[in-house]
């Protein structure tokens, strides 16, 4: 059973990117045996079960899954899913699919903002999205991190933005600092949100 298997991690990252059934065919060239509403049920149910962290991930396609209604049931289902992030990703690289084409950092802004309305909750937009110079993770950006959240609560976002890191790389950082306990995520006005430890 891969839920038991997946119960034994400290995070698990699924991917639900459709609950409509043609759109999951469209983006996710699915089986048609591999049902929507069943991965739905499935995350719902596998949320029940596992304690860890579950970072709920949704890879927008401008014209395939980024309509109201789309928008709508992904809220939908990631409210009932309850995962600690809904991270919100886009095409950033030509040639996966023929049809794929990204949205703007302000188009992806504009779809949280409307799945938090939806009830979606601790939403973020993660991706290719960093104004400035990258570099690995490391030290300094651990010092960075600690030094910021000793301050005051910083949103996931800025946080991501601050470090001048790939986001994958630094969502890692700051999974590693949550897990050794140097840092904590907690909801604050709706938002993931970062602060020290207790």
């Amino acid at each position: 059973d891969i839920r038991k298997e997946l119960a034994m991690a400290d995070v698990v990252m699924p991917s639900l990117d459709a609950v409509r059934q043609d759109t999951m065919h469209k983006i996710n060239r699915a089986l048609p045996s591999i049902k929507a509403d069943a991965m739905v049920e499935g995350l719902i149910a596998f949320r029940d079960e596992f304690p860890g962290e579950i970072d709920l991930e949704i890879f927008f396609c401008k014209g395939l899954n980024d309509d109201e209604d789309e928008v709508r049931l992904l809220a939908e289902a990631a409210a009932k899913i309850r995962p600690d992030a809904v991270q919100l990703n886009t095409v950033h690289r030509p040639g996966w699919h023929k049809k794929a084409v990204g949205l703007t950092h302000d188009e992806m802004e504009a779809i949280a903002a409307k799945m938090r309305e939806y009830g979606a909750p601790h939403v973020e937009v993660i991706g290719a999205f960093v104004p400035h110079e990258r570099r690995p993770a490391d030290e300094d950006a651990e010092r960075q991190v600690l030094s910021l959240v000793s301050r005051r609560a910083v949103d996931a976002q800025d946080m991501i933005r601050s470090m001048a890191m790939d986001p994958s790389e630094a969502r890692g950082l700051l999974n590693r600092l949550i897990g050794e306990g140097k840092i904590r995520q907690i909801e604050h006005e709706g938002r993931a949100t970062f602060v020290g430890p207790e």
